[in-house]
């Protein structure tokens, strides 16, 4: 009831999140989103002029959205709750450097819901390099390393789900195995106790998807994969 609650009355809407990477900068993965079809990207976009037409009507915000800018990676988000976050982790390969060099411009815009106006801000971000690969190392984020664990849990069981709605169950069942067995090493290394909630989640589910003792129906198993998936995924 609270998320329908929130959902029906947002802080924001449509917003838009477009990162623009340096020349040399190259995207190796994205995750918490995914890459869209040409009509998927059609959905969305008409998505984002009827939200740009509703805060006009309802809110009395000007509407901006008419045309779309183009260029950078873009991101959209229909409506935003009040305390609510929303994770997009992207692995980025940068040039080999010294000292500090620019990886992306960022710009994000929305309608305030609560201010009554459009919001336009923009923001760059750095990357200072280490002096040795000592300095690399100690610069790892434990957050962001788990926030990688926990993604990488959603997209093996996305493409368990995807295995066993073809068939395959053997290879859902070896990929499910091994995502177990990294985020128990995971809780280890990196002292997150959920990792290893999450690797008994799996291994359940591991158990439904073998041929022997498995979940008879795989529609029904697809599903409840790839419903694990998005929860992961969130």
């Amino acid at each position: 009831g609270t998320e329908v609650d929130k959902r029906l009355d947002p802080v924001a809407t449509a917003v838009e999140l477009r990162v623009r990477l340096k020349k040399g900068v190259e995207l190796l993965a994205v995750y918490g989103s995914k890459k869209l079809t040409d009509n998927e990207a059609a959905r969305v976009r008409a998505q984002e002029v009827a939200a740009d037409k509703q805060a006009e009507k309802r809110d009395k915000i000007t509407a901006d959205r008419k045309e779309d800018k183009e260029g950078g990676l873009r991101f959209f988000i229909p409506a935003f709750a009040k305390d609510e976050a929303h994770s997009i982790l992207f692995k980025l390969r940068v040039p080999e450097g010294v000292d500090k060099r620019g990886v992306a411009d960022i710009e994000i815009r929305y309608k305030d819901r609560v201010a009554k106006k459009n919001v336009s801000d923009e923001s760059a971000v750095a990357a200072t390099y280490g002096a040795s690969d000592a300095d690399s190392a100690a610069s790892a984020n434990a957050s962001v390393l788990r926030t990688v664990q926990g993604f990488a849990a959603g997209e093996t069981l996305a493409e368990a789900a995807n295995l066993v709605a073809r068939g395959d169950r053997t290879r859902a069942v070896a990929l499910l195995d091994e995502r177990e067995a990294l985020l128990r090493k995971a809780s280890e290394t990196l002292s997150e106790p959920l990792f290893l909630k999450d690797a008994d989640r799996l291994a359940r589910l591991r158990t439904h998807a073998g041929t022997q003792t498995g979940m008879g129906d795989p529609l029904v198993l697809a599903m409840l994969l790839e419903t694990a998936s998005r929860a992961h995924m969130r």
